[in-house]
Order: C-alpha cells, then sequence, then structure tokens
C-alpha cells in the first residue's frame, strides 16, 4: 500500500494551488479565497496578502522581492509590505488565466497561462508562456504547452520546467543570457499521471501533485515516477518541501477545483509528509 499524507497543518481553505516554502516559513495562495497566505510550522497565520484578481503563482526575484500573479487580470505584481504594486500586464499575451511564475537567473520573470476555461470544459487548446524583463517589458516567450500548471528553476539551473498537465509530462526550455527560451525537451513523461504543482527535491528530481489520481510522485528524469503518495480521496494541487531539516513535504489538497464549489464548501487544506528525499 502507497504511504499516505500524515497530518493537516491548515484547513477553511477554498482552493489551495500554489506553495512554496522560504525562510522558514510555508506560503500558500488560495486561487479561490483571494489570499496569499504565509504560515508557520504550526499552521499559524503570520502574514495573509489579499490579491486583486485572485492569486496564482508566486515567487521571489533575485532581490528577494515577492512577486505574485494576479490571475484573473492577468498582472504580474510586487508585493511591497501590505500592497500590490503591477509590475508588468500580461493580458495581451495570456488568453487566459495566468497559473505558474518562475524566475531566471538573470532577472527574467516567466509566466504561464491556462490556454483556455478548463473550468467550464471548453475546447483545449496549448497556451503561451510570457517572459518578463526586469524593467517590466513582456515579450512572447514560448508557445504549445499544454495547460501549463506549474513553472520551476530548480536552484543552480539554467533550465526552465513547465509541468503540463494535459501533456501528462514535464518538459525543459535552456534559457539563454536574454531571458530567450530554447530547445524544448520532454525531462519525464508521466502518463498516466495528471502533474500540477511541483517542487524540485534538491536531488535533480521534483515531487509532482496529481489531482485526477490523487497523489503526490517523486519525478526523476526520462524514468518518470519513482514513489507515490496517496492523499486518499482528496485531490493533491500543489506540493512544497521545507521544515527544519527540509523533509517535510506539504501538500495543498481539496476535493473540488470548481470556484464555485470550492468558494462555498472551503474544504481545502495543507497536509504534511516526511519523506526521505
Amino acid at each position: 500500500m502507497a504511504p499516505r499524507t500524515t497530518a493537516v497543518l491548515l484547513e477553511d481553505l477554498c482552493l489551495p494551488a500554489h506553495a512554496a516554502w522560504r525562510d522558514g516559513a510555508l506560503w500558500v495562495a488560495d486561487t479561490v479565497g483571494g489570499d496569499l497566505l504565509c504560515v508557520d510550522e504550526s499552521g499559524a497565520v503570520l502574514r495573509r496578502i489579499a490579491v486583486p484578481g485572485r492569486p496564482g503563482a508566486f515567487g521571489w526575484s533575485a532581490d528577494g522581492t515577492l512577486h505574485v500573479v494576479s490571475a484573473g487580470d492577468r498582472r504580474l505584481l510586487a508585493v511591497r509590505g501590505d500592497h500590490t504594486e503591477e509590475v508588468a500586464d500580461l493580458w495581451d499575451l495570456s488568453p487566459h488565466d495566468c497559473t505558474g511564475l518562475a524566475f531566471g537567473p538573470n532577472g527574467h520573470a516567466y509566466v504561464a497561462n491556462c490556454g483556455f476555461d478548463f473550468t467550464a470544459s471548453a475546447e483545449p487548446r496549448s497556451a503561451t508562456i510570457v517572459g518578463v524583463d526586469p524593467d517590466g517589458g513582456t515579450w512572447l516567450a514560448a508557445t504549445g504547452a499544454l495547460l501549463p500548471a506549474e513553472l520551476l528553476v530548480p536552484p543552480g539551473s539554467s533550465q526552465l520546467m513547465v509541468v503540463e498537465s494535459l501533456g501528462r509530462r514535464i518538459t525543459t526550455f535552456e534559457m539563454a543570457d536574454d531571458g530567450s527560451l530554447h530547445d524544448p525537451a520532454v525531462w519525464a513523461d508521466l502518463q498516466p499521471n495528471v502533474p500540477s504543482g511541483a517542487c524540485p527535491d534538491g536531488h535533480h528530481g521534483v515531487w509532482a501533485t496529481d489531482p485526477v489520481n490523487k497523489g503526490v510522485m517523486r519525478v526523476i528524469a526520462q524514468v518518470g515516477a519513482v514513489e507515490w503518495i496517496s492523499t486518499g480521496d482528496r485531490r493533491a494541487y500543489a506540493c512544497a518541501l521545507g521544515g527544519e531539516d527540509g523533509n517535510v513535504l506539504f501538500v495543498c489538497t481539496g476535493l473540488t477545483s470548481e470556484p464555485r464549489q470550492a468558494a462555498e464548501r472551503r474544504v481545502g487544506r495543507v497536509e504534511l509528509a516526511v519523506v526521505d528525499t
């Protein structure tokens, strides 16, 4: 039997769909509830930032500034104290809600979008990835991703990793000094799994959630899934490694991704599992 997540850290969320560990605390984006939350290892909320247009993915630029994507109105925002300010308008290059954010080593940001309205069961279409210069200029960095739910740049890497839910794979691009993306390659074919959120594991692999099959898998390049943690009857949307020893896997779970139901039921939560890698 596959191991299970073992404890609940945080409850009463709508749809927690992005997570990251930084400076001894866990950050979680409640993409339907409208807040970006920072919590400690006991689950106490240390900070709550309201994001207009719903918070999507978030991350930190090289100077340590927290950025968040306002998913609905397709803007990249910088968090200044308890307020946000616009860095870039992504509307013209992002046909639908923004889903992923990552920063490259030379200060360029990359923002993915859905490509279609998947909550309304629209016909699937490929998505774009928008590049954002340090001065806020935007440009089309890549096309063809199939529902890119997460973007990652592992520490020290020159590769942008794209987690494609409909593609059922993780794809990589090489990042040039000017921010351009080239040499796309399939890093791991994950069929029949459906990856969503992901985080690097520090050992050249990643942990990736699967909301359809309800669990979290550890993935190795060109091999695929090598470990599996079940989330029972709950959908797994995002994950992050953290804790004092770096071996706590925080998993964002829920029972539905339909926005109205998620807002009404508020059954999203963050669960924990202790992992070896």
